[in-house]
Order: structure tokens, then C-alpha cells, then sequence
């Protein structure tokens, strides 16, 4: 049956995967999408009323009316939930990831109920899809499952490797991570690294158990995991560390209102007082354990599970003098399955008695069911096991390194490509802004500079204009105020050029008309015919000159020059070459030679002609 069940519901995942099938209707996956969402709401308080919500939306198929959930819940919820013989949700088809998400619900809600699971089909399908789409916690709740799955199959290594990969799918960083699962995980592999004797992997385990606890606001699965932490030390032979584990437990306990808790602490303790021979201590302990653990029924039985406490009890009562009762509580050990205790504790009490037929009998049963205990976890295959963990662990996380190097290596490269990049365009966008306002300052400087020799010019023609008007009293007047008015624009200009710096003029006057001209004449373009410099063009070259260097036109004037010494002052302080000179001059070299020899002397009283651009740029 529990085989059949598994066909066909695997039967419907493969349908989903491949993406075949009937679209489901709206309003049936708005309904089913409504249903699985309370369940999952449901399922870690009420597992067995989520399971009901998930069979009432089973798929419809000819083997509906199986009686689905008690068939895989070998344990758990008892009432039969017959499937209807019509579906809400048609699972097969394209509703996504619907179906899968479905089976996970499923499959969850049955291990809550305490399923045993023959068969990992739907685990394995659902851990291969989930690899691919789903969230780090739906890929941690499916290799959880799986991991149940392999346990309940009895295949320990495998549960553990399982649990391992659900954990290494957790994403702790983030906000919506489900550290209530991730405790579930790391208990169970507690609880395996306990069956397995591998008392430092179960103290690891459950130290992370009750950290992700506490951090899903678990506080009760924080405190059991804390008081878990018994079991490795007591085995371990710890006593100290046991005593102390117990009593922290117990104030934990009552600090957060858990009340029977404390009692179902005392076991360990009453097992060392006993071996101490604190008999009134152990005593007054079992007595509290009895009365507040709420692990007996009104007959005095303890819960299923807990009947060890049988053979402690049997211990004290054989201490304290009362072997009949002792015998009772032996024999009840025996009858839940602890064979090993309860011939040590029958042993005892023969020999008390001197019974010697009894004594030989219990003896031997008693070796034998220590030999059977040994050969169960024997300690060669107790290393291997561990071996094995560690080393697959080790193989994971060194490969799991390896490829998040490499992903940091690639991030790490194309943030440096983009952050390059990045800077490269800021500075391209900046230098290009910065060369746009440049020569956009430049031009308006330029322009200033030919509104003034413009003006001047103007100036100079009105004036020229009153000297032949001097019999014509009021065109003169008139001539008189248009002179006015070019004075005050050229007043204005001027002072706007002031406030340019030395070398905002300087650079406007290299990116002048006329300086560009004069470029173009000694460095001619390919196929342009050769220009000359007229005199209209040194006229404009000096007047630019004298605007954009007022200080050095300043200096010049103090002396009297020849034009063709001025030409040369100019050329030099406009880096021309003595090559370039002899060009825009039209004059040869020895000629150049001999005025620059004559401005040397003249201004700094040196008489050769190489010292001169020196001299001048150590003024200018």
C-alpha cells in the first residue's frame, strides 16, 4: 500500500517537472494556494490538523480513495481521511512550482506526525527540483526530509550527509531564514552522532541546535537542547559537568514557567548520587522526579521511553535495603527492553540473596546482552563512521571555498572592469566638462577682447571725425557724446578683462583667431596655399597681443622699440621658434639673430641673442 501511494504521488511530481497536462482552473489553485498556506501556517503546533488540510485537496486519480495518510503515517493521526472522488487542484499540468510545493507540505506534515518512511522516491525528486528552484529554506526543508527518510531506512551516514547539505543550504544572513528548521536539523544530527557514540559531534550539534533555537524564539527547544548536552558528558564519564548541566537546566526551566521540566532533569543527577552513595539526596530526587515530571499515569507507569528510570529506581531500593521492591522494578526494566541494566540489576539482587543458580544465570545473560551491546557499536566501526563525516565535510566545505573563491574572484574582477570603468567616465565626463567651460571661458574672453579693439577702433575713428568737423559746432557736440559713450563701453570692457587672470588671457589669446592664423602660416594644411602675414594681420596680432598681455605690453612700451623688435618680443612671449619667426617675419635667421641681440642689450644689458626668451620668461 505505502508503495503504491509513493508510485502515485511520484507519478503526479514527474508530471509537474516535465510540464504536462491540464492548466489548473484560478479559482482551484487560488483555493489550494489559500489551503496549503494554513497548513504550513498549522504545521508546527498542529501537524495532524494540517495533514487533514492536505488531503482534502489530494489529487483525484483512480486510487483516491486509498487511505493515503494512516498507509504512510504508520504512527501518528488514526482517523481515515477518504479522498473525494473530485480534486480542487488538478496537481499534474502547469501550475508551477504547486505541486512540488504540495508534496513538501505533505511529506513535512506525515514526519511531524511521526511517520516512518519505507521509501525516499518523493524526497529525492523533491531535493532534485528544489536544487534548481527553489529558496535556501525550501532546498533546507527538502534535504531535512530526505534525511528523516534515510534515517527511518536505517541508513545513519547517509541521514547525517543529508542533514549536512540541508544546513550548508541555510542562509543564515538572511532576514526570512527558518532557524526553527535549522535547529530540527542540527538536532537530529545530534541525535545520530549520539547512536553512533560520537560524543563531541553530538556536543557540537547540539550547542548549534539550541543557538538556532533561541533565535527562532523556540525558548523551550533552546532549554531541551541545553539540558541535552547531559547525554555527551555523562558518557564521557563528565560527572562535574553532568551535576552542573542539571542544575542550570532546572533554574532555566523554572525561570520560563516549565514546571515539569524541571523534575525530568534529575535522572542523570540520581544516577551519580547513586554511584556516590548519596542515598538520602537520590532519594529525595526520585521522589520530585515521581510527583512533578508528569511522565507517570495514575497506575505509576512511566512514559514509553523513559523506563530506565525503572532500573535507577531498582538501584535505590536495592541500596536502601528493600530488594524484593528493587526486583519488581528490574524485572519492569526488562520488560520495556533495557536488557543489559536489568540482568545487571537482577544480578545484584541474587547476590544479595546468595541464590547461586541465579547468580550463574543473570551473570551469563548479562554478559551476553553486554557482548550484543558491543557488537552494535563497536568501536573500529564508530571511527570509521567518524572518519567518514569529517572527511565528506571536509570535502564539502573545501569545495564549497573553492567555489566561492572563485565567485568572489569573478565578482571581485568585474567590480574592478566596472569601478575602472566608472572612474574612466567620471573622468572622461569630467575633463570634458572641463575643456567645454574652458574654452567657453576662453571664447568669452576672446569676444570681450574684439569688443574692445572694436570699440577702440571706433573710438579712434570718431575722433578723427571731430578734427574735421571743427567749424560745425553741433555735429561736434554730437560727435562729442558718441565719444563719451565709447569711452564709458570701452571703461566697462576694460575693467572686465581686469578681472580675468594673467593666465585666463593668455590662454584665450592662444585659442585667438589671429594667433591661429599665424600657426597656420608656419605650419601650413595639406593642400592650402601658403599665407603670409600682411600688415592688416600684424596689426590685429598686436592689438590681441597687447589685450591678453597687458603686463608684458606694459614692459615694452618703457623702452623704445623698433616694430621689428616689438614683432619679436611678441613672437617669443607667443612661443614661436626662431624658425617660425624667420617665416611670419619673412626675414632670415642671421636677421632674427640681430634684433634679438639688439632687445637683449637694450632690455637686460646682455649681449647675446640666446639668453633672451631666458630673460624674458624669467620676467613673464
Amino acid at each position: 500500500m505505502i508503495r503504491l501511494v509513493h508510485i502515485v504521488l511520484a507519478g503526479l511530481l514527474l508530471t509537474h517537472l516535465v510540464g504536462c497536462g491540464p492548466t489548473p482552473n484560478p479559482s482551484q489553485k487560488e483555493r489550494a494556494e489559500s489551503v496549503m498556506r494554513t497548513a504550513d501556517s498549522l504545521m508546527r503546533t498542529r501537524p495532524d490538523s494540517a495533514l487533514k488540510l492536505l488531503y482534502s485537496i489530494a489529487p483525484a486519480s483512480p486510487q483516491a480513495s486509498l487511505d493515503l495518510h494512516p498507509a504512510l503515517t504508520g504512527r501518528g493521526v488514526s482517523d481515515k481521511l477518504p479522498l473525494p472522488n473530485t480534486s480542487p487542484l488538478p496537481l499534474g499540468g502547469a501550475g508551477g512550482g504547486l505541486e512540488a510545493y504540495y508534496l513538501l507540505l505533505l511529506l513535512d506534515a506525515q514526519n511531524k506526525c511521526d511517520t516512518v518512511f519505507s521509501s525516499d522516491t518523493l524526497q529525492r525528486a523533491l531535493v532534485r527540483y528544489y536544487d534548481r528552484h527553489g529558496t535556501p529554506n525550501e532546498r533546507m526543508r527538502a534535504y531535512y526530509l530526505l534525511g528523516r527518510a534515510c534515517h527511518d531506512m536505517g541508513e545513519a551516514p547517509r541521514a547525517l550527509d543529508c542533514y549536512q547539505q540541508a544546513v550548508d543550504c541555510a542562509d543564515t544572513t538572511s532576514a526570512d531564514c527558518d532557524y526553527y528548521r535549522l535547529c530540527r536539523v542540527y538536532s537530529q544530527m545530534a541525535a545520530i552522532s549520539h547512536q553512533q557514540l560520537l560524543f563531541e559531534n553530538e556536543m557540537e550539534y547540539r550547542k548549534a541546535a539550541e543557538r538556532y533555537a533561541w533565535l527562532a524564539k523556540d525558548t523551550l527547544g533552546a532549554l531541551q537542547n541545553y539540558e541535552l548536552r547531559l547525554r555527551p558528558y555523562y558518557f564521557q564519564n563528565k560527572r562535574d559537568s553532568v551535576i552542573y548541566i542539571t542544575k542550570m537546566s532546572a533554574k532555566l526551566y523554572e525561570k520560563y514557567g516549565y514546571k515539569s521540566n524541571v523534575a525530568q532533569v534529575l535522572p542523570a543527577a540520581i544516577d551519580i548520587l547513586l554511584d556516590h552513595k548519596q542515598y538520602e539526596e537520590a532519594g529525595r530526587c526520585i521522589t520530585k522526579y515521581e510527583r512533578e515530571s508528569n511522565l507517570f499515569d495514575k497506575s505509576g507507569n512511566i512514559a514509553s521511553g523513559k523506563e530506565m528510570f525503572y532500573f535507577l529506581k531498582g538501584r535505590y531500593l536495592m541500596a536502601t535495603g528493600k530488594v524484593d521492591s528493587a526486583t519488581v522494578y528490574f524485572r519492569k526494566t526488562l520488560s520495556a527492553g533495557y536488557d543489559e541494566a536489568a540482568y545487571k540489576g537482577l544480578l545484584s539482587v541474587y547476590e544479595k540473596k546468595g541464590n547461586a543458580d541465579s547468580i550463574a544465570k543473570y551473570a551469563r545473560l548479562f554478559v551476553d546482552a553486554n557482548d550484543s551491546a558491543f557488537l552494535q557499536k563497536n568501536s573500529e566501526e564508530v571511527h570509521r563512521i567518524s572518519a567518514l563525516y569529517k572527511y565528506e565535510r571536509s570535502q564539502r566545505a573545501a569545495a564549497k571555498a573553492e567555489k566561492k573563491l572563485e565567485i568572489t574572484k569573478r565578482e571581485n574582477a568585474l567590480i574592478l572592469v566596472t569601478s575602472i570603468f566608472m572612474l574612466s567616465l567620471m573622468i572622461g565626463v569630467g575633463f570634458y566638462k572641463y575643456n567645454k567651460e574652458k574654452k567657453a571661458s576662453l571664447h568669452r574672453i576672446n569676444v570681450l577682447a574684439r569688443s574692445y579693439t572694436s570699440m577702440v577702433d571706433e573710438l579712434n575713428l570718431r575722433r578723427l571725425e571731430m578734427k574735421l568737423l571743427t567749424k560745425n559746432q553741433a555735429l561736434m557736440t554730437e560727435q562729442q557724446m558718441q565719444i563719451d559713450t565709447y569711452l564709458q563701453q570701452i571703461d566697462g570692457l576694460k575693467t572686465q578683462l581686469h578681472q580675468k587672470t594673467e593666465k585666463e588671457l593668455a590662454n584665450a589669446f592662444f585659442c585667438s583667431d589671429i594667433y591661429e592664423l599665424a600657426k597656420e602660416i608656419v605650419t601650413p594644411s595639406k593642400g592650402k596655399p601658403q599665407q603670409r602675414m600682411n600688415r592688416r594681420n600684424w596689426k590685429d596680432f598686436e592689438k590681441n597681443f597687447h589685450i591678453h598681455f597687458p603686463q608684458f605690453s606694459s614692459f615694452m612700451k618703457e623702452y623704445c622699440l623698433t616694430e621689428s623688435q616689438i614683432r619679436v618680443c611678441m613672437l617669443i612671449r607667443a612661443n614661436f621658434s626662431e624658425a617660425e619667426m624667420c617665416i611670419l617675419m619673412e626675414k632670415p635667421s642671421d636677421a632674427i639673430n640681430r634684433i634679438k641681440v639688439q632687445l637683449n642689450t637694450k632690455l637686460f644689458n646682455d649681449k647675446h641673442s640666446k639668453t633672451l626668451r631666458t630673460n624674458l620668461k624669467t620676467y613673464f
